[in-house]
């Protein structure tokens, strides 16, 4: 079985994003949306919602509303992602970077 981290654009937009841009017209980053999904060893899967999310570098990103990934500064940062419906206790992460243009 296994867990799997996706990072999408926030409110909208492609799936798969690692790397926030900085917006120039209000000096804030752009955001993503945290998803985790879970396949069996069956091959059934299903999307997880009992999350605890951590991040390796909080000064780079912090998640809010349970899913919504803020960034902060330049740098980057692991998000992990472990379910109490996931009984393995593993964690899956994903690499994060925010950079400026």
């Amino acid at each position: 079985a296994t867990i799997t981290t996706q990072i999408s654009a926030y409110p909208g937009g492609s799936n798969g994003v690692t790397v926030f841009h900085r917006l120039p017209c209000i000096d804030e980053f752009e955001r993503g949306q945290l998803s985790v999904t879970g396949t069996l060893s069956s091959g059934e899967t299903g999307t997880l919602t009992h999350a605890v999310y951590a991040l390796s570098n909080t000064t780079v990103a912090s998640v809010a509303s349970s899913d919504i990934v803020i960034p902060a500064a330049v740098g980057t940062s692991r998000i992990g992602f472990r379910s109490s419906e996931f009984v393995s206790g593993a964690w899956s992460s994903v690499d994060l970077s925010a950079v400026l243009i």
